[in-house]
């Protein structure tokens, strides 16, 4: 697949946007769009990532841009919106305020400059910003510096805000941490990063988050879902963000210790929040497609069929605004 027939891809997705429903035309565009990622963008292929400039990544960043634009522009009374940057990285809009989780510019790994200074955007335009984990690919430095040198909270789990001693917009979030930041609601608890035996081989906390027109949410970036997962008790959770991938063993197709299949771990942790609705995370992170894993958006695909709840999946610059109730 040349360049031309990717962005005529992305063009199906735009000509098919975000639903809870079931898009066949989106499965095929995010199918071909994995492929392109896979066979284009790795060590000595067409796009090879550490090429720059790099025409794959620009068509990437116009699509972050207009997201951006759409977010400044987003009038008070709109309905709560999910807007998907790069990887994990998410903005939510509702109530007037832009919050971000595990937002992640751009990959900085491959030597490409912010020439369109997305870092400094973000940063003006969120309201508050949080962080679930060390990892570079959503704890982004330049990203927290530039909102705290602007005056905007960032919440990290403590020994991440420790990195920031004597900030005052630092909130270090620690396991059962109730507070209330930039008019939010805020429920922080520590879990198991996937793919790791205890807590302590990887601080990780995710945040359950009630907005001040009651939209509430629960980020919990690369949390394995089959182990440490709650809610407040009685709190209806509107939108769940699950990483895609297999949270460990347990549930990795081949390994010798499988027992189980992702749907399974998943529809579990469905089964405890009861949201009203799902959105898939951290797909085709470009850093580790380079290294060699697949795009995964074919889990993602399997997953939306399969569970219980309506979900999506999203691609870069994509967003999907609440409706009262998915079906």
């Amino acid at each position: 697949m040349n360049l031309d027939v990717f962005l005529a891809t992305l063009l199906v997705l735009d000509s098919n946007p975000p639903t809870f429903d079931a898009s066949p035309a989106r499965r095929d565009a995010f199918l071909k769009i994995g492929e392109f990622i896979e066979n284009n963008t790795r060590a000595g292929a067409p796009f090879d990532l550490k090429t720059s400039p790099n025409p794959f990544w620009q068509a990437i960043e116009t699509r972050l841009l207009q997201a951006l634009d759409g977010i400044e522009a987003e009038p008070a009374d709109a309905p709560p919106t999910a807007w998907q940057l790069y990887n994990d990285g998410v903005v939510l809009t509702a109530d007037g305020l832009a919050i971000g989780m595990d937002v992640f510019p751009f990959p900085r790994r491959f030597g490409w400059t912010d020439s369109a200074d997305l870092t400094g955007r973000l940063a003006d335009l969120l309201d508050v910003l949080f962080i679930t984990h060390r990892h570079p690919d959503h704890y982004d430095k330049a990203l927290v510096r530039a909102c705290l040198e602007r005056g905007k909270p960032v919440v990290l789990p403590a020994p991440l805000a420790a990195d920031w001693p004597g900030v005052k917009t630092v909130i270090a979030a620690d396991d059962g941490l109730a507070f209330k930041v930039a008019g939010l609601d805020v429920t922080a608890r520590r879990g198991f990063h996937v793919w790791r035996a205890t807590m302590e081989d990887l601080p990780l906390v995710y945040y359950e988050i009630v907005c001040p027109g009651d939209f509430t949410f629960l980020f919990i970036g690369d949390l394995d879902v089959s182990k440490k997962l709650e809610k407040t008790a009685g709190r209806d959770i509107d939108l769940f963000f699950v990483p895609w991938r297999h949270p460990n063993e347990t549930y990795e197709p081949g390994h010798a210790a499988q027992t189980g299949r992702t749907y399974d771990a998943v529809q579990a942790a469905l089964d405890k929040v009861r949201p009203r609705a799902l959105l898939f995370e951290h797909l085709a992170e470009l850093e580790h497609v380079y290294d060699g894993f697949p795009a995964s958006y074919d889990i993602a695909i399997d997953l939306k069929a399969r569970v219980r709840v309506p979900s999506e999946l999203l691609f870069w610059g994509e967003r999907i605004a609440w409706p009262s109730h998915p079906r």
